[in-house]
């Protein structure tokens, strides 16, 4: 019995140094501002009013008409902190703290389920606790979500194994509400019908037990049958040669090499080098001991399952990917603590081997911590972070044209401006980049060119329906009523052309409320703008 409590006090000794460590590494960003998409998200008006919550369910989830995810879970755990923090800064980044905290825990759990050596355990989830891909769920609140639902999935996985184990009165409900909340908040955990799956095929033949799995699988079917018929968008949903490629960088982010990105190039060859390192540690255990190593197979194979949404989910920095990784890095640092201390036991012994694993876990956890904090710090404001990834992706238009948008609301319009002509030098018929340019050259009061910029776009885009609500609202701020009546028609008439009738409604609602109320006497109603005598330039 005192060996047992014994047991116990260290077992919560060693998961508070974990949550210390996590705390210590990720703790500034508690004082952070927002990022530029949390400002998106946060004044997005279709989530500060929680009585939407239908409608998450039955349309395109995202502030932009360029985000094409369905995740009716995540749009409303944002409305629900938006409703209750507010603007607070420090509250959302506390949240998305943790959050991680959670995940840190599930990690331990589900880790010494597999693993009776608690010193592994430690070394496993002290290197997840502060591993650099961590960073864009903690900074920002968008992502801080898709950690709670990657969070969700591993408590639902935790409560499988634990259900399973048991020889009466097995329930997977728990399983099963945590593992459909998971689905419909993050694509990422698509991935846990797939990893219930797998580690039953890896048991033996008489001890499988797929039902629970199956059901998860079904609810993961449901959600794609979701997606499938309440997200518009022009892009094929299917597996290229470029979509693998994304799947092998998922891979390699997870174990570690995502940042910093400066050095790509050698941190590649770096996990080139770790990758073989688990090939060769598994065949030199696979000599033996089969059964008691079995678990590596799996953390191998959910680390490679783990990284199979971003095939769905499309190319995206660092910073974004790790969202989506969460499992992955899970697997990543429970494979490698266990085959670095199984193979120094095997080739050393026990007493010498232990120490140099444990030694060189130390190293990488040391190298992870290093590389979280120096990164982290780029997140303590919008412009230093877009100023950076326009450093390291140069001829990334994207990277430059959210360097330009956090400029302009950091009140450096010329800063702001001088990007957007950047942008126009290398891509003159980018029709997105004149659209974007409007509101610097408006913020600089020159309102004539701002207009010129928005007929530019949409000369080179017919059926650009943003761009002719902005010249709408630009001329009727310059008296121009007639003018602006007849944008407004053209917009709502692509709106409604392209199926986006919510988008039409609510964009002439603020039209006449916020427009012309406060520049014109007697304006029309909404009759009269949508009627088929109506005409447009």
């Amino acid at each position: 019995m005192k060996d047992f409590r014994s047991e116990q006090r260290k077992s919560r000794m060693y998961l508070l140094i974990c949550l210390a460590a996590a705390a210590g590494v990720f703790g500034k960003a508690l004082f952070y501002n927002f990022s530029l998409e949390d400002s998106v998200f946060l004044n997005w008006g279709f989530i500060q009013d929680i009585r939407n919550f239908i409608r998450f369910w039955i349309g395109i989830v995202g502030p932009s008409v360029k985000t094409f995810s369905y995740t009716p879970l995540k749009t409303a755990s944002l409305s629900l902190l938006r409703l209750g923090f507010g603007s607070h800064g420090f509250l959302y980044h506390g949240f998305g703290l943790a959050v991680h905290a959670l995940g840190v825990v599930a990690v331990y759990k589900i880790t010494r389920f597999f693993v009776q050596d608690v010193r592994m355990v430690l070394c496993a989830t002290l290197l997840f606790a502060v591993h650099p891909l961590h960073i864009g769920g903690v900074a920002s609140i968008a992502g801080s979500v898709d950690m709670l639902g990657s969070v969700l999935m591993m408590w639902a996985l935790y409560g499988y194994l634990i259900q399973r184990e048991k020889q009466e009165g097995k329930s997977f409900v728990s399983v099963y509400i945590l593992g459909g909340l998971a689905i419909f908040m993050t694509e990422a955990a698509l991935a846990l019908p797939l990893i219930l799956i797998t580690y039953e095929l890896l048991q033996r033949r008489d001890d499988r037990q797929l039902k629970a799995s199956l059901l998860i699988g079904v609810l993961a079917f449901v959600y794609l049958t979701g997606r499938y018929f309440f997200v518009l968008s022009d892009d094929p949903t299917g597996v290229s040669m470029g979509s693998l490629a994304v799947f092998f960088k998922g891979i390699i982010f997870a174990i570690g090499i995502g940042y910093p990105q400066e050095l790509s190039g050698y941190f590649l060859y770096s996990a080139i080098g770790c990758l073989a390192f688990l090939l060769c540690g598994l065949v030199i255990l696979s000599k033996g001991q089969e059964d008691a190593e079995s678990f590596l197979k799996v953390a191998g194979l959910w680390l490679v399952i783990a990284a199979l949404p971003l095939l769905m989910i499309g190319n995206f920095p660092a910073y974004i990917a790790g969202r989506y990784l969460y499992f992955a890095v899970f697997a990543w640092c429970l494979l490698f603590s266990a085959l670095i201390l199984m193979i120094m036991n095997r080739l050393v012994g026990n007493y010498l081997g232990e120490r140099i694993g444990f030694c060189v876990i130390g190293v990488f956890f040391v190298f992870y911590s290093i590389l979280t904090v120096y990164n982290l710090g780029f997140f303590r404001s919008p412009v230093v972070f877009y100023e950076r990834l326009v450093e390291i992706y140069p001829d990334q238009e994207q990277m430059r044209m959210d360097l330009a948008a956090s400029y302009l609301a950091d009140g450096e319009t010329a800063r702001s401006l001088a990007q957007y002509n950047q942008l126009l030098e290398r891509d003159p018929q980018n029709a997105e980049i004149y659209f974007m340019m409007e509101k610097a050259l408006s913020a600089a009061g020159r309102y004539e060119e701002a207009v010129k910029v928005l007929k530019q776009a949409v000369s080179l885009k017919a059926d650009f329906a943003e761009a002719y609500y902005n010249l709408a609202g630009l001329t009727a701020f310059l008296g121009r009523y007639d003018e602006a009546e007849q944008y407004m028609v053209i917009a709502v008439r692509l709106w409604q052309g392209q199926g986006k009738i919510l988008e039409a409604g609510q964009a002439l609602d603020a039209f006449e409320g916020f427009v012309l109320s406060k520049t014109k006497p007697n304006t029309k109603s909404t009759a009269d703008l949508t009627s088929p005598d109506s005409s447009a330039p």
